[in-house]
C-alpha cells in the first residue's frame, strides 16, 4: 500500500542507511575530538564502535519491521519490562573499566557483555532519588530495576562507560573523591568541569566517596567528620545540588577484620546522608535491597561487587539468585537456588543434595536463602540425612544475623528461640525423652511461623509451640544451622526443601496452601 515500487523503497532505504553511517562517524569524531591528548586511551574506541554497531542494529530492526508490515511497525523494545513491580532492587558496584582486567577492575569487553545481557533480559537502571523513594516505601519501581554505581571518580570509568550508557539508555551513579576531583586538571581522576558535564548529561549522578579516600580505621577521631562530611559540602558547592549518598572507601564497612562502626563512622554518616553504600557486610546476608521502615531516615545499602571474571550470563544468574522468591518454594537444590554460605562452615551441592557441614577446625555451619526476605506466614520443611552433631537449627523470619526465629532440635530437646537485636532467648522449651531425634538417619524437620506463633515439628508432629514471638519478627527468610562442641563433627545432607504459604488470621484456622512434604 505504502510502497508501490520496490526500487523506490530500496533507494530510500539506501539513502537512510548512508545518512545513519555519516551521522555515526560524525558523532564519533566529535566525541573523540573532545578528549584531551594526555588522558585519551586507544581502547575507548571500542565504546564508540559499540555505539555505532548498536545504532546500525536498531536501524536495521526498525527498517526490517517497516518493510515486513509495509509501514506498520510491530517492534517491541528489547528493554521493555513487565508491568509487575520490583520487590527488591540490586545495586551493582564497579571501579575502573580497563582494556584488560587487573584482578579488581573489569575489562571493557566484559563490561559491554554484562550491560547488553542485562538490557536484553529486560533490565533497566533507576536514579538515586527513585531508589531512595523505593527504600522508604514511597515509590514502586518496575520489575527488573537495578542501580548502577562506580567508585572513585576515575576517567577510565567515565569515558569508556558513558557512550555505552547513552546507547542502552542507562544511567549511573559516580561516587567521587573530593580531594582528587575538585581540581581544574588531573590525568587520572575526573575534574570539576567533567563532573559538571556528567551531571548536566542526565546520565550520571555524582555522590560522595570521602574527601581523601583514606582507610577510615586509621583516621583520627577528630578528623572523621571532615573526611566523611567534607566531601559532601565540596561537591554540593560545585554541582549546586544536594548530595544524599555516601560510599564507604574500600568497601570496608562490616568486613570481619574491621570494627569501624564502633568509632562513630556510622553515626556521622547517618546524620549527613540519606544512604550509605557498602559491600562485604557479612551480617546482612541478603544481596538485594528491600523497602523497610527506618526510624532516622538513613539506609545502609548493599552492593554486589561485580567480579572481573563474570560474563554477562554469570552476572544475570547472580542477580536472579538474589531476587525475591515466591511461595510455594520447592528448589532443585542446585547452586542456582540462592543459598548463601555465611562464611562459617561449608556448603556444597552433591547429586542434587545440599551438604551443610563444619570445617575440620570449626563447630558448625550456617546457610540462608537469598530472596526470602519478604516471606511472612509459612512452613519451612526439610528432608534430612543426619551425619553428625548435637544440634540442628531451622531459622525462620530471618532478617539478619541479629534478628530471627529458630527451632533448636537436639537429641532430647526441642526449643523455640528468638534472636532480637543480637540477644537470644528460649521462649518455649520442651524436653523430649526417649526420642533421640538426631540419631535417626533420616527424618523431616519443620518450622512453622504465622502471626506471632512458632511451631517446631519432626515428621509432621508438633513438639514445641509458642504464641509469643517478638512482634518485630513479623517477616523474614529461612536458614539452616548445624552445631556440635567437637570440631569437625556437625554435618547434614538436605535431600528436599519445601516452603508452603500459611493462610492465617487471628480469627481463622491455620491452613497450609500446598501439599505437605512427604518423607
Amino acid at each position: 500500500m505504502y510502497f508501490t515500487h520496490k526500487k523506490i523503497f530500496n533507494k530510500k532505504l539506501t539513502i537512510f542507511a548512508m545518512v545513519c553511517l555519516v551521522y555515526g562517524i560524525a558523532v564519533f569524531g566529535f566525541q573523540a575530538y573532545t578528549y584531551s591528548a594526555p588522558y585519551y586511551k586507544a581502547y575507548y574506541f571500542k565504546s564508540h564502535m559499540f555505539v555505532f554497531a548498536q545504532t546500525l542494529e536498531n536501524t536495521a530492526s526498525v527498517v526490517g519491521s517497516v518493510f515486513e508490515t509495509h509501514g506498520a511497525s510491530s517492534m517491541s523494545e528489547s528493554g521493555t519490562r513487565s508491568s509487575d513491580f520490583a520487590e527488591s532492587v540490586p545495586v551493582l558496584m564497579y571501579h575502573g573499566i580497563l582494556n584488560t582486567t587487573d584482578g579488581s577492575n573489569i575489562d571493557l569487553d566484559t563490561f559491554i557483555d554484562q550491560m547488553t545481557t542485562l538490557k536484553n533480559a529486560g533490565y533497566q537502571t533507576v536514579t538515586i532519588d527513585d531508589f531512595y523513594s523505593f527504600l522508604k516505601g514511597e515509590k514502586k519501581l518496575p520489575n527488573k530495576s537495578f542501580l548502577l554505581t562506580f567508585d572513585d571518580g576515575r576517567k577510565d570509568t567515565y569515558y569508556p562507560v558513558d557512550p555505552i550508557l547513552r546507547a542502552l539508555h542507562f544511567n549511573a551513579v559516580m561516587f567521587a573523591i573530593e580531594k582528587f576531583s575538585l581540581l581544574d586538571a588531573n590525568n587520572y581522576y575526573l575534574t570539576k568541569s567533567e563532573l559538571q558535564a556528567m551531571e548536566k548529561s542526565g546520565r550520571w549522578e555524582i555522590e560522595s566517596h570521602t574527601r581523601t579516600h583514606r582507610n577510615l580505621e586509621t583516621v583520627p577521631q577528630s578528623e572523621l567528620g571532615n573526611e566523611i562530611v567534607g566531601s559532601k559540602e565540596g561537591l554540593e558547592g560545585l554541582l549546586g545540588k544536594s548530595i544524599i549518598a555516601f560510599a564507604f572507601p574500600f568497601g570496608e564497612l562490616g568486613q570481619e577484620s574491621t570494627n569501624i562502626s564502633q568509632r562513630s563512622v556510622m553515626s556521622i554518616a547517618e546524620k549527613a546522608y540519606a544512604m550509605s553504600f557498602f559491600q562485604f557486610f557479612t551480617t546482612k546476608r541478603f544481596t538485594q535491597n528491600y523497602p523497610v521502615p527506618s526510624q532516622n531516615g538513613h539506609y545502609l545499602v548493599k552492593r554486589i561487587s561485580v567480579l572481573p571474571e563474570w560474563s554477562g550470563k554469570n552476572l544475570l544468574s547472580t542477580i536472579h539468585q538474589g531476587e525475591a522468591k515466591p511461595i510455594p518454594f520447592n528448589p532443585k537444590l542446585t547452586n542456582d537456588d540462592g543459598w548463601i554460605n555465611t562464611l562459617w562452615g561449608e556448603m556444597a551441592f552433591e547429586n542434587s543434595h545440599l551438604m551443610v557441614r563444619a570445617n575440620p577446625g570449626g563447630t558448625g555451619s550456617v546457610i540462608i536463602l537469598d530472596g526470602s526476605h519478604e516471606w511472612k506466614d509459612y512452613q519451612f520443611s526439610t528432608n534430612l540425612l543426619w551425619h553428625g552433631g548435637s544440634n540442628l537449627y531451622l531459622w525462620a523470619r530471618y532478617q539478619d544475623d541479629e534478628n530471627y526465629a529458630a527451632c533448636n532440635f537436639g537429641n532430647d530437646l526441642v526449643h523455640v528461640e528468638e534472636t532480637v537485636g543480637g540477644v537470644t532467648n528460649v521462649i518455649k522449651g520442651n524436653e523430649v525423652t526417649n526420642e533421640n531425634l538426631l540419631k535417626q538417619n533420616s527424618f523431616i524437620a519443620s518450622i512453622r511461623v504465622y502471626g506471632r506463633t512458632v511451631e517446631c515439628l519432626i515428621n509432621g508432629h508438633v513438639l514445641a509451640k509458642t504464641e509469643f514471638l517478638d512482634e518485630h519478627l513479623s517477616r523474614g527468610g529461612i536458614g539452616i544451622k548445624v552445631w556440635d562442641h567437637v570440631n569437625g563433627t556437625s554435618a547434614l545432607e538436605v535431600t528436599r526443601v519445601l516452603v508452603e504459604s500459611i493462610a492465617f488470621s487471628s480469627t481463622s484456622t491455620v491452613k497450609t496452601t500446598s501439599r505437605a512434604i512427604e518423607k
